[in-house]
Order: C-alpha cells, then sequence, then structure tokens
C-alpha cells in the first residue's frame, strides 16, 4: 500500500490580504521616486563651478597673453626672441585660446543638455562629461604657461651650462646602459 503524503488544505487568499502588499510596494516606490529626483546637489554644483572656471581659464590666457607680450618688448627678452620666434611661443596663447573654446563647445553640445534634463539617471554621464572638460580646461591652463616654462628652461641652461651636462651626461649613461642590456 503506498503512503501519500500529508498535505495541507489549499488555502484561498482574500483580495485584502493579495492588495497589501501591492499597495506596500506601490506607496514604497512612491516615497523612493520623490528622493531621487533631479541631480544630486553636489554633481548640479560641479558643474556650476565648470562655468566659472571657464571664465577664469579665459582670463588667465588674456593675462599670460598681456605679460608675455610685456616680457617680449624688454630688453632681457632679447636672448629668448630668436627661440620665441622659431618655436611660436606666441602661437601658443591662440592655440590655448582654440583649446579652451574646444571646452567650451564641449559643455554646450555635451554637458549643458544633460544638465538641463535633470535626470539622476545621467549622473554618471554629467560626471564623465565634467571630468572631460576639465581635462581639456587644464591642457588650455598648460598651454597658456607653456612660453614661460621654456623660458625658465633656457635661461637655466644659459646660466647653469655645468648642470645642465652632468645631468644630460647621467641621463645619456642610463640610456646607454638600457641599449646595451637588450
Amino acid at each position: 500500500m503506498k503512503t501519500r503524503p500529508i498535505s495541507r488544505p489549499k488555502r484561498r487568499r482574500s483580495l485584502k490580504a493579495f492588495l497589501a502588499p501591492v499597495f506596500m510596494a506601490l506607496a514604497l516606490s512612491a516615497l523612493l521616486a520623490g528622493c531621487g529626483k533631479g541631480l544630486p546637489d553636489a554633481v548640479t554644483k560641479d558643474a556650476e563651478s565648470l562655468v566659472k572656471r571657464l571664465n577664469a581659464t579665459e582670463d588667465h590666457i588674456r593675462d599670460q597673453q598681456k605679460k608675455f607680450r610685456g616680457m617680449a618688448a624688454s630688453d632681457a627678452f632679447k636672448p629668448m626672441a630668436g627661440y620665441a620666434e622659431k618655436e611660436n611661443w606666441a602661437g601658443g596663447f591662440d592655440q590655448a585660446t582654440a583649446t579652451l573654446s574646444r571646452a567650451r563647445g564641449l559643455y554646450d553640445t555635451n554637458l549643458a543638455p544633460l544638465i538641463k534634463k535633470d535626470n539622476p539617471d545621467t549622473v554618471v554621464k554629467v560626471r564623465l562629461e565634467i571630468n572631460r572638460i576639465n581635462k581639456v580646461i587644464d591642457e588650455a591652463r598648460a598651454q597658456a604657461k607653456a612660453p614661460f616654462s621654456r623660458m625658465d628652461r633656457i635661461r637655466t641652461a644659459m646660466t647653469d651650462t655645468r648642470g645642465v651636462y652632468e645631468k644630460a651626461g647621467g641621463e645619456a649613461g642610463a640610456i646607454q646602459d638600457r641599449i646595451s642590456a637588450y
């Protein structure tokens, strides 16, 4: 004789028991939807500070260019004039301005529409665009400083020839060691 497993009688769920979890889930989703509306404040502040940084960089480039023009007119610049002309130091400011324009274009075409949507699902995209634009701004700032750093390196080479020679000799020895290792 076969034994049957003992089974419990099937319960019928009432409509009230079915609807209670459904209403709880709806209430919870409505509560959470109210909390996550829009971009986080920190992201919005970062995007707003980016506009200020773009404007400050524009002023920085303009100031560096004005400073360079003043230096180029001085007698102390005469030993550097050949390098400046050959390496187009003055053109570096035009390049920095073009790079900053590219950063503004990225802001206007990529970031501004994402901020305008104010969708919390785009936080990652907004952060990526902010980082991307910051890198372009940093590049523009470096381009505006390039003539001055190049001038400093040339002055160092002119005044400290022994140090430059020794440093170059040490680096040349290291390069020779690497080549001979292969």
